[in-house]
């Protein structure tokens, strides 16, 4: 089972927009990516680690 975790706000701050909007913002610094285009998990950690110029975790 995979199970993500989403905060909203360092202190739950934007729980109820995120709530209201049935909506989860990412706030990433610089983040261009149209995540409408990602299919998959691996395709998002393939994506972020271009973008942020990464390493790759073995």
């Amino acid at each position: 089972m995979t199970v993500w975790l989403f905060r909203a706000g360092k202190q739950g701050e934007f729980e109820n927009k995120f709530l209201e909007d049935g909506r989860v913002y990412l706030t990433w610094d610089d983040l261009n990516i149209n995540l409408k285009e990602i299919t998959s998990k691996e395709d998002l950690y393939k994506r972020l680690i271009e973008h942020y110029d990464l390493k790759r975790w073995p």
